[in-house]
Parts: C-alpha cells; sequence; structure tokens
C-alpha cells in the first residue's frame, strides 16, 4: 500500500484490523438508522482485502495526542487526550484506546425515548445481520445523562452499542464500540461513551474527513492553545497573556524557579517564560538578572547593544535585543525582565535563528502584559 508524502500514517495491523473490518460490514446493519432494502449484510472475513472493505488507505496517527474536536452528523464533540482518533475509509472518524477499544460515532434521527419504548428495534440489525446479542438494551444513568445500551457478538467481534440524547432530543448519539479488552466493565464502557459525548453541542461546520483530522491532529501535537497562563514560585505569583499562534509546551517547577515554553506553529521562535526567586550570589534584582544574561554575549556584540529599560502597561522592564552572526548563522535573542510580588523576577527570553523572521517586541508583548 503506498504511503502519500502528505499524510502521516498509513496503517492496520493485527487485531486492530480485523476491527476496522468488522466496523465496516456492520456499520449500516446496527443502529444507525440505514433503510432496509432487503439484501442481506455481506459477511466480514478475514480473506477479505483491506482495501475492497477499506478502500486504499487507513489513516492513523502513530499514537494518541493532545484534546481534539471532531464533528459528527452536524455536532461537535470534544476527544479527550488520552484517546486517539484516525480516519476509516467507509467508517469516518474512529475514536480508540490501545488494546482497549475502537469507536464510531453517528447522530441518529429520533427521540432517545423512541428508543427507549421500542428495545426490539434496536438490536434487530444486529440478529438480521446473523450476529448475536450477549446482552439485552438497559438503561443507566452517568452523571445526571441516561443512556441506553446492548452488547452484541458479530463475526466473532464483541461490541457495545450504546445511545444518548443530543440537541435539543429529536436526535440521538449513538456509539458502536468495538472491544480489545475483556477487563473493561460496562460502567467504564459508559463513563468513556459520557465523557465524550456529554459535551456535544450543536453546529454548521461540516462533518470531520481525513484531511481536516489531520489538520486538527498536527495543530493539537504542536502544543496547548492559550490566551493567558500562569506561575507561581514561593509567595510569588504572575498571570501574563500569550499570542495568538504561540503553543505552549508544558510547565516546569524546580525549587526557585516556574517556567513555560512555547513554540509558534512553525517553530521558528522560541519563548521561554519563567519567574525565579533571586539567588542571593548572582542577581537579586531584574535589572541585575538582565545584565547578567547580557555578560555572557561576546565582546563583540556588546559593543553594538545595551540593556535598556522601558514601562509597559504600568511593569518596569529592563532588556535587550540583539542579532549577530555566527558560522553562517543568524541568532536573535532577545531578553526581558521585571520585578514581581513578593520579591520573584518574572523574565521572558525570545529566540530564533530563522532568516525568514523578524524579531520585534511586538511580536511577543503579550507575554509582557502582566493583569
Amino acid at each position: 500500500m503506498e504511503q502519500k508524502s502528505n499524510k502521516k500514517l498509513y496503517i492496520i495491523i493485527g487485531l486492530s484490523a480485523v476491527l476496522v473490518l468488522c466496523m465496516v460490514a456492520i456499520f449500516a446493519a446496527l443502529f444507525f438508522g440505514a433503510e432496509k432494502d432487503g439484501k442481506t449484510s455481506e459477511n466480514v472475513t478475514e480473506e477479505k482485502t483491506q482495501s475492497s472493505l477499506l478502500g486504499e488507505e487507513v489513516e492513523q496517527e502513530m499514537a494518541p495526542g493532545a484534546a481534539i474536536t471532531i464533528v459528527i452528523g452536524g455536532f461537535k464533540v470534544a476527544v479527550p487526550e488520552d484517546y486517539g482518533c484516525f480516519h476509516a475509509e467507509g467508517i469516518g472518524p474512529v475514536i480508540y484506546m490501545d488494546d482497549v477499544f475502537q469507536m464510531k460515532l453517528k447522530v441518529v434521527d429520533g427521540t432517545y425515548e423512541e428508543a427507549a419504548a421500542n428495545p426490539d428495534k434496536l438490536t434487530a440489525g444486529t440478529t438480521d445481520a446473523g450476529g448475536s446479542i450477549l446482552q439485552d438494551v438497559k438503561e443507566e444513568t452517568v452523571n445526571g445523562k441516561d443512556y441506553l445500551y446492548y452488547v452484541m457478538e458479530l463475526g466473532g467481534q464483541k461490541c457495545y452499542v450504546v445511545y444518548t440524547r443530543v440537541g435539543d432530543g429529536s436526535k440521538r448519539m449513538a456509539g458502536q464500540i468495538a472491544m480489545e479488552s475483556e477487563t473493561v466493565t460496562d460502567e467504564d464502557i459508559l463513563r468513556m461513551f459520557d465523557e465524550i459525548t456529554a459535551g456535544a453541542v450543536e453546529t454548521d461546520e461540516p462533518d470531520t474527513d481525513a484531511e481536516s483530522l489531520l489538520e486538527k491532529q498536527s495543530i493539537a501535537n504542536r502544543g496547548e492553545i492559550k490566551t493567558e497562563s500562569t506561575l507561581s514560585i514561593g509567595d510569588s505569583t504572575v498571570t501574563f497573556r500569550v499570542p495568538e499562534g504561540y503553543y505552549g509546551q508544558g510547565q516546569f517547577n524546580l525549587d526557585d524557579t516556574a517556567s513555560e515554553y512555547f513554540l509558534t506553529d512553525d517553530y521558528a521562535v522560541e519563548v521561554d517564560c519563567r519567574l525565579m526567586i533571586p539567588e542571593e550570589d548572582g542577581y537579586e534584582t531584574a535589572k541585575q538578572y538582565v545584565e547578567l544574561m547580557f555578560d555572557w554575549m561576546s565582546e563583540e556584540v556588546q559593543k553594538d547593544f545595551s540593556v535598556q529599560e522601558k514601562e509597559i502597561e504600568g511593569t518596569t522592564y529592563y532588556f535587550y535585543n540583539v542579532s549577530y552572526e555566527d558560522d553562517g548563522t543568524t541568532y536573535k535573542e532577545m531578553v526581558y525582565a521585571a520585578d514581581a510580588e513578593n520579591g520573584g523576577i518574572y523574565a521572558v527570553t525570545a529566540d530564533s535563528v530563522d532568516d525568514s523572521v523578524e524579531l520585534t517586541e511586538e511580536a511577543i508583548i503579550e507575554f509582557l502584559m502582566l493583569k
């Protein structure tokens, strides 16, 4: 199977392949409201080729990543970062947890109450396709939300089928969950389904396709999207804004420093924000910190630049902004520091080695705006 250069990974192996094949085969026959046309369902066997059932390729991320949202039948749901998501030809987005389950969602016309009043109709698709019902339809409540579910087997594959209300109640969200683990309980499945679907909101956005899913995953993998962030160390705390286009890479705390690292979506600019407890043998004020950092620069750089002072929205910053050549590479660095409450020092360092980037104060100004 040929891999295209603009895709991350196309792979279905082992049990995962069987699960996805089963999901394709019983997709229409089960609970997704497909009209019966009198034709019998095609049985799935391991001899069926992947291309005949899944199309040319199955697009799968290598591992679960950061949380993303997907759109199913006009409803947006969030996929928590504990789960992965890939797009399968003929199925659409599939949510999964390695060695535990794979799940397909669909929005179905008809109320939850109608489904609850006709449990035999819910399971008819399974029996018509030659499957067996392992557990009849039951109703449970999780976090104040009602769920109908049953357990079935088709082609040797065990699946949960779950329904819940969505939107104004005229439709219901359905989930077909193919199991890989024998240790997961009914309660575990319902909690997982609730975690993903309880926050579903109606939207005008188109359903998530393969290309849009890859784009969402690419953005999510860049880091956390924030509008502001807070650092705390000892008795000192600062809250600062985060400019659009910068992605948080996580916070890190040491005994005397709390820091958070940010990258632009093209990785061209790195920004390190940190809140520090002053060092008695090194620096005790923001000015001393910036002067110390500047002293580490070469004498040639120090001839062309200097430490300066300015006020930004009521906060006094000491800073320098340098650019220099070294072995054919242009290095750009800005360091800003201000004295924070209760003796702390807040410092922002921005770096870039991208010749196409003009590293300016305007580009990082929001990191310097304290709340």
